[in-house]
């Protein structure tokens, strides 16, 4: 995540506070994937209208798939 930051690919880097809400309020790897996809919309940019930055949320859609694979 701190490299995709670098890069500019999200906006803002996810903290521990947030990961550590993600996994409490999660029962299965399954749910946890929704919490981390629902907490990305913290970490990503907005665009003129206030919508997420499409190609941030596919990156950070593409780690967690990746990561929980």
């Amino acid at each position: 995540m701190v490299e995709l930051l670098k890069s500019g690919l999200v906006a803002r880097a996810h903290s521990t506070r947030t990961l550590a809400r993600v996994v409490k309020l999660s029962d299965s790897e399954k749910d946890l994937a929704a919490w981390l996809e629902q907490s990305a919309l913290l970490w990503v940019g907005r665009d003129i209208s206030g919508h997420p930055v499409d190609e941030q949320m596919r990156t950070v859609r593409t780690l967690i798939q990746r990561e929980l694979a």
